[in-house]
């Protein structure tokens, strides 16, 4: 939130900010799901996979892009668009693995066992 300055403290208001559009909110909500699913995860191979996964994700919609019947130029409009969300992905991942929190996290596959009847995953 920006704050307006003014000389009298008692005038001082917040300046309204303009509507996001909806591939930003998008966006937003995208990074903050990727976020999440890192934060879930329980060894560094885990967040790898993610990473991997995401990765993927983006890479099947560029190439099903790049096989539509779209114009060039919608294309590069679409193209675009994914690049913007891989790099945004990239850098969450990135802000991730800088993290104490990913830097405390074993490396390998959490070992699953069965105890009682129920699995119980040891780190």
């Amino acid at each position: 939130m920006r704050i307006t300055i003014c000389t009298d403290l008692l005038t001082a208001r917040a300046a309204p900010q303009k509507p996001a559009n909806r591939a930003d909110i998008k966006l937003r909500r995208e990074r903050l799901l990727y976020r999440m699913s890192l934060n879930a995860s329980r060894t560094k191979q885990e967040a790898r996979l993610c990473r991997t996964a995401k990765t993927g994700q983006l890479l099947i919609e560029a190439k099903r892009v790049e096989k539509s019947q779209l114009s060039t130029e919608e294309k590069t409009v679409e193209l675009g668009r994914i690049a913007a969300r891989s790099s945004a992905m990239e850098d969450e991942y990135k802000k991730y693995t800088s993290t104490r929190r990913y830097k405390s996290l074993p490396e390998g596959i959490p070992e699953v066992k069965k105890k009682n009847g129920r699995k119980v995953i040891y780190v």
